[in-house]
């Protein structure tokens, strides 16, 4: 008997094992079709978070590249009204210039033309008393000549007189 037991107990143990081989295998087939499964889910879940995610970042890029567009105009709109206001500062800043410049010019000339009259006042008085200085150096030359003459004159006629009566004295 104890062949028997031991022979059922050994047929009933390799057909437990066999039975529970089978239970992990159809347990390990559940399973590993469930991890199969949870493998294609995951796969499935990762490329519908890859398209969220590439969606998200290409509507993040539109947004970017409009709101870019938007601060390009902004900016550009803003450098013309810049360069608008700078160009017409400018304008001013010339217009005053010009007119300082032209007020400068006008004081200039009227300086100028105060200093030539000043100096041909001051060449007219000049020549007045060259003119001046020539008159009493004519009158002076005038009267020393005249008073020359006069001299020369006088002593001419006495030298000829005196030559007049000894010739008259010879003659007597």
């Amino acid at each position: 008997m104890n062949a028997i037991v031991s022979a059922l107990v050994g047929s009933g143990a390799t057909g437990l094992i066999g039975w529970v081989i089978m239970t992990i295998r159809v347990r390990r087939k559940e399973k590993g079709d469930r991890i199969g499964d949870l493998r294609v889910d995951v796969n499935q879940r990762f490329r519908e978070l890859r398209e969220d995610t590439n969606l998200g970042f290409a509507t993040q890029r539109e947004e970017t590249n409009q709101r870019f567009i938007e601060l390009r105009e902004d900016t550009n709109r803003r450098f013309e009204e810049h360069r608008e206001d700078m160009n017409q500062r400018f304008a001013e800043h010339r217009e005053d210039m010009n007119q300082r410049f032209a007020e400068h010019r006008e004081d200039m000339n009227r300086r100028f033309d105060e200093q030539k009259a000043d100096s041909e006042r001051r060449f007219g008085v000049l020549l007045d008393e060259i003119k001046g200085l020539e008159q009493r150096l004519a009158d002076k030359f005038t009267v020393e000549i005249k008073d020359l003459e006069v001299r020369l004159t006088d002593k001419f006629r006495i030298e000829l007189r005196s030559h007049g009566e000894r010739l008259a004295r010879i003659e007597t």
